[in-house]
């Protein structure tokens, strides 16, 4: 009696099951691949998106930051009254030296009354200056009578306050007294400094007199 030839179905049946666990692995690393690039590619998009929202912002404040900074430039004095820049102050400041030196180049110019024989009644400084100003018809330095006043208000809570000034001092000897310091006002004073007093005195303006039409200049 013939042997039967051994199955093959075994082989078959392995090599089957084999192929078939290799497909479902196979198969399982395409989904895989598939999930990971879906979900690489969502996380790309969300990327973009807030990497282009954070550019609108950055943009939409550089642009705030610009407008204001137009703004500013635009105009020349802020909300304060203060100039923005350099420019405005520096203008008006070459302005107010230029006005204080041609000042001070005209009164340099006018001479010192040389001879007085006047004895003039005064009952302050001030006073004083102002029958000065009548009798020679010259202007007092702008330093002079800034002194005058000075003199005029430390007298104020002193036991002669209410003493005529001439009885207390000549009135030769104050008239010399006034018109040597209106000598070194005149002589001796830079336009720069005179503008640096004027550029802290908005009044200096009541402490500066009119120019007499009479002075003759040296």
């Amino acid at each position: 009696m013939k042997r039967a030839a051994p199955s093959q179905e075994p082989l078959d049946v392995s090599s089957g099951d084999s192929s078939g666990s290799d497909s479902d692995q196979l198969g399982g690393k395409d989904k895989g691949g598939s999930a990971s690039k879906a979900a690489a590619g969502a996380e790309d998009v969300k990327r973009v998106v807030l990497h282009k929202e954070s550019q609108d912002v950055s943009s939409d404040d550089d642009l705030s930051s610009d407008s204001d900074d137009d703004a500013g430039k635009g105009n020349a004095w802020n909300a304060f009254g203060l100039p923005n820049s350099s420019k405005a102050a520096s203008t008006a400041e070459g302005a107010l030296i230029r006005r204080a030196e041609m000042y001070q180049q005209y009164m340099k110019r006018i001479p010192v009354p040389a001879y007085r024989d006047s004895v003039i009644p005064f009952t302050s400084w001030l006073g004083l200056a102002g029958s000065l100003k009548q009798l020679y018809e010259q202007p007092l330095h702008y330093l002079t009578n800034v002194l005058l006043k000075k003199w005029d208000q430390q007298r104020i809570g002193s036991d002669d306050e209410h003493r005529r000034l001439d009885a207390i001092i000549h009135p030769a000897r104050a008239e010399t007294l006034v018109w040597a310091t209106e000598e070194v006002h005149r002589l001796t004073t830079s336009g720069q400094h005179l503008a640096s007093l004027w550029a802290s005195d908005p009044m200096y303006h009541a402490h500066v007199d009119p120019v007499f039409a009479s002075v003759k200049l040296e």
